[in-house]
């Protein structure tokens, strides 16, 4: 249940003195099951000033799992209004104006949670993730090395700051990073495979190829019903392992027939390239299903600093396409992102 997991697991990680009582009633019982449109629907129908600080953080989380944040952020804001030292308040309003692309009020409402609980690193590595989602890749790195030095830090922090450090173009730190974490995560966590994934990746980016399939066939040995490993495994046609290339290639067409491919994947295709020119990243995808009248069988997304999307070139496949070659057809699709990088979530 995802909102129960979202709720414990802060208060986990916080204890209890940082979240709201533990109020009984109709109200309670609906978020602990995780209702959250009964629960939305029920506090709608209570005058505003009737409302505890934890009916109204109630609300705000549930709201935030339903994606209506405009409606998360007043409730937040009621429940740090009504209760001021209600840490893990600011640091979800902190969450939801992020969302809504405020970074700089969510910046001032981290803080704010950081000085009520600055024992918690969850606050920081928050904070540094937000920075790197906006390219602020110093200020990124600066929070994720304190959260680094404080106990329990949750390892995702190691990832990201090899990320930060990549993105930062200080390449040696960021393989140190990516390495120094591989030697504490637990193998068998979620964590590791991500951070092979992150290896491989920004391995394949530096041209070492031998290194990068390393990384990839680690990963696919750990996972190997992981097809979003398997589509980044361009190592092996790069050392001209065509054989081993095409047979992961042949295997993903054979997933997507049996309907096993994650939806990204169905809707884009396979990453099967990716590389730097003139300062941008490219990610090149094949279309896995077959082409019926126009069709863009290879598509080349164009990335800016911050790795969103600022223009698609796609490959027409026409009749007149068929017959003269393949044209090339440019087009605008601002704000998304390359799903291999996989998009931040309020979900921790």
């Amino acid at each position: 249940m995802a909102i129960r997991y979202l709720f414990l697991g802060f208060a986990l990680t916080f204890g209890p003195s940082s979240l709201p009582g533990q109020e009984e009633g109709p109200l309670h019982a609906l978020y602990e099951s995780g209702q959250c449109p009964q629960l939305v629907e029920a506090v709608k129908r209570q005058s505003n000033d009737s409302l505890s600080a934890q009916i109204c953080f109630y609300s705000g989380v549930c709201l935030m799992e339903l994606a209506d944040y405009q409606s998360a952020l007043g409730y937040l804001d009621q429940a740090v209004r009504k209760d001021r030292d209600l840490a893990v308040g600011y640091f979800f309003e902190a969450e939801v104006l992020f969302q809504l692309n405020r970074l700089p009020e969510a910046l001032i409402q981290y803080d704010n949670a950081i000085h009520l609980r600055p024992e918690v690193p969850d606050f920081r590595v928050s904070k540094g993730q937000a920075f790197f989602q906006a390219g602020r890749y110093p200020e990124a790195i600066a929070c994720l090395q304190q959260a680094l030095l404080m106990p329990s830090c949750p390892e995702k922090a190691f990832i990201l700051l090899g990320r930060a450090y990549q993105e930062n173009k200080e390449t040696d730190l960021a393989f140190n990073t990516f390495y120094k974490a591989l030697e504490s995560l637990d193998p068998q966590g979620p964590n590791y495979p991500e951070c092979l994934h992150r290896i491989g990746q920004a391995q394949y980016l530096a041209k070492d190829y031998p290194a990068a399939e390393a990384a990839y066939s680690l990963l696919l040995a750990k996972k190997p019903a992981d097809y979003q490993g398997e589509q980044a495994d361009p190592g092996a046609l790069c050392q001209g392992e065509y054989e081993k290339g095409n047979a992961l290639k042949m295997k993903l067409y054979s997933a997507y027939r049996q309907n096993l491919l994650p939806t990204e994947m169905v809707e884009t295709g396979f990453c099967f390239d990716q590389f730097e020119w003139q300062g941008k990243r490219i990610y090149a995808y094949e279309k896995l299903d077959e082409p019926t009248g126009y069709y863009p069988k290879h598509i080349f997304m164009v990335t800016d600093e911050r790795d969103h999307v600022t223009q698609v070139v796609q490959t027409e496949h026409t009749l007149a396409a068929s017959l003269k070659g393949k044209k090339i057809r440019p087009r605008k699709d601002r704000g998304r992102r390359p799903y291999p990088l996989r998009k931040r979530s309020i979900r921790r």
